[in-house]
């Protein structure tokens, strides 16, 4: 093989071992920190619309806490739950936080 190839095929395999690298990453939660929900629902069966809203939200800047009913629909089951959103000052001369959110249901 001449130099040229070489290189190529390096580039070429280093190439796919970052691809791999990148591709590999944890997924994320949709939410951003400090929110939490029961989640939500939008979507179509047999020509009808059904739309259930987020159901328990809570943020650590504003109710900090909720809960929600079961919510049932055409082809849709929300057993109800809580959600809770806390913020923990950590560090309070330089204004570090953590914050936790959870959210606990059942029957989807």
């Amino acid at each position: 093989m001449n130099n040229t190839s070489v290189r190529r095929a390096g580039a070429v395999a280093a190439a796919l071992v970052t691809g791999l690298v990148v591709s590999a990453a944890p997924a994320q939660a949709a939410n951003p920190a400090g929110v939490a929900s029961l989640g939500s629902a939008n979507f179509t069966k047999s020509g009808q619309n059904v739309v259930v809203p987020t159901q328990a939200p809570c943020d650590v800047d504003g109710q900090t806490s909720n809960t929600a009913p079961p919510v049932s629909g055409t082809g849709i089951k929300f057993g109800g739950g809580t959600s809770t959103c806390t913020r923990t000052v950590t560090d309070p001369q330089n204004d570090v936080t953590t914050t936790q959110s959870e959210a606990t249901g059942k029957d989807f």
